[in-house]
């Protein structure tokens, strides 16, 4: 598969619109590789329900 044909200043946009139904299953496949890192990376970063928002995390110390 290709991303440009070597005759593309020929390639009409019918044919590259029958190229991109035919190959469909290509993006969910990786759609779906790309939402389990996503997913990861999420679920390890995202921070707990009791933590300080990052604006106003100095907000309870005392001002020296």
């Amino acid at each position: 598969m290709q991303l440009l044909p070597s005759n593309s200043l020929t390639y009409t946009p019918a044919e590259q619109l029958q190229q991109l139904r035919s190959s469909w299953w290509l993006g969910i496949v990786l759609m779906a590789i790309s939402l389990t890192f996503l997913s990861r990376f999420l679920w390890s970063n995202w921070p707990s329900k009791d933590t300080a928002i990052p604006y106003l995390s100095n907000a309870n110390k005392k001002e020296q």
